[in-house]
């Protein structure tokens, strides 16, 4: 996962590579619409700015993009490992009220 926080929303990729004949359509390694990802062979990037400062309205969502949402929030991370894996949860959250508006995970063996 890679983790940056400069544009204020929140956004998370499918695990995506680099396409080097057309940059601005990466490719998505792992589609997967139940967000559990197992050994997903690309990283997934997450834009967790939400904390306080005025939100960029977000104008369409690109194909490559699995949810955002222009909303004040947090990301809670919680990174475990045992002997059969290692495991990333991660959900973003609403500050106001709580609710969860995105979760995924990934799992490396």
């Amino acid at each position: 996962m890679i983790l940056t926080a400069h544009n204020h929303n929140y956004q998370r990729t499918f695990p995506i590579l680099s396409n080097i004949e057309l940059p601005g359509k990466p490719i998505i390694k792992d589609g997967n619409s139940t967000s559990d990802y197992e050994n997903p062979g690309a990283p997934i990037y997450v834009t967790a700015g939400t904390g306080g400062a005025p939100l960029q309205e977000l104008d369409g969502q690109s194909e490559f993009v699995a949810n955002q949402f222009a909303e004040i929030g947090f990301l809670n991370v919680n990174i475990t490992t045992e002997e059969t894996g290692k495991q990333l949860q991660a959900a973003f959250h609403i500050s106001n009220n709580g609710t969860t508006m995105d979760r995924f995970s990934i799992s490396k063996s």
